[in-house]
């Protein structure tokens, strides 16, 4: 059956009307272990945004470096979860939540000025969106590593408006929204994935409406290229082709790839199994 001709409940998890002050619109999750160079770059770009105040949630895994004390600071609600993997911590951080609206997203990022506002409208306006992410960008990176993300980003936004089932969500947690309604459906990311985040898009968009949206992007360090290297930061995320090719997921050399992967991936905070 195409995509469009599915029938989903999704008036159901609508939002808000008008703000008022006493009603949390969105919730925003972020992990954290030993985020305290980039936690309120983050943060105060959540604080800038023109009309929105979110629920800011941070799901700390055990810093050492004063992050959680930083990030309370500057108005977040910080959960100490120690040893707790990135999305076993982004799962955590929806049960202690409270907006209709999830948006995920990590220490590193920072939101330009009206992409909550531009978020909530899109949501309220199409009562059949279940979820949307938008483009990355690296604001400390060279020309290299702009291109490199620049091609990302067009596969994604060109594989976005295939028709189904060809369609692909790429989605990634630098920027995913959900409705919670749609998120307690799909059971939540999977804790043990590298890539859990690329999963949730293939699961919804063969299931709802989703949006890839080159009008809201976000900015991201560019601090694991620089650390790694380009070549070995562009091997390390090959995992991201099943996003787009889900038969390459069955292939054995494939999961000893993203193998490799899960056991790299959190070496820039100091810690191998966590982002």
């Amino acid at each position: 059956m195409e995509q469009s001709e599915r029938s989903h409940d999704i008036a159901r998890y609508t939002l808000p009307g008008a703000r008022s002050s006493g009603s949390v619109e969105i919730s925003i999750i972020v992990p954290t272990l030993n985020e305290a160079e980039h936690i309120s770059r983050l943060l105060a770009s959540l604080q800038s945004q023109s009309t929105v105040n979110p629920e800011v949630i941070i799901i700390d895994g055990g810093s050492r470096d004063g992050t959680a004390k930083i990030a309370q600071s500057l108005g977040a609600k910080v959960i100490v979860l120690e040893g707790a993997k990135e999305f076993e911590a982004r799962n955590y951080g929806v049960a202690e939540s409270k907006g209709p609206l999830l948006i995920f997203t990590c220490a590193d990022v920072v939101f330009p000025r009206n992409s909550l506002e531009s978020v909530l409208r899109q949501f309220r306006e199409n009562l059949s969106l279940a979820a949307l992410t938008g483009p990355d960008f690296p604001y400390d990176g060279g020309l290299v590593l702009l291109f490199i993300y620049g091609l990302y980003n067009t596969l994604r936004f060109l594989s976005s408006r295939l028709p189904y089932p060809y369609k692909a969500f790429s989605s990634s947690t630098n920027f995913l929204v959900m409705r919670r309604g749609i998120f307690s459906e799909t059971g939540g990311f999977k804790s043990d994935d590298v890539n859990a985040d690329g999963l949730m898009g293939r699961y919804l968009v063969s299931r709802y409406a989703t949006i890839f949206d080159n009008r809201v992007p976000v900015y991201i360090s560019a601090r694991r290229a620089r650390t790694w290297g380009i070549a070995r930061f562009a091997s390390h995320y090959l995992y991201v082709l099943e996003n787009f090719l889900p038969d390459i997921s069955r292939q054995k050399w494939f999961g000893r790839l993203k193998s490799r992967s899960a056991n790299k991936h959190g070496e820039i905070h100091g810690r191998r199994d966590e982002d």
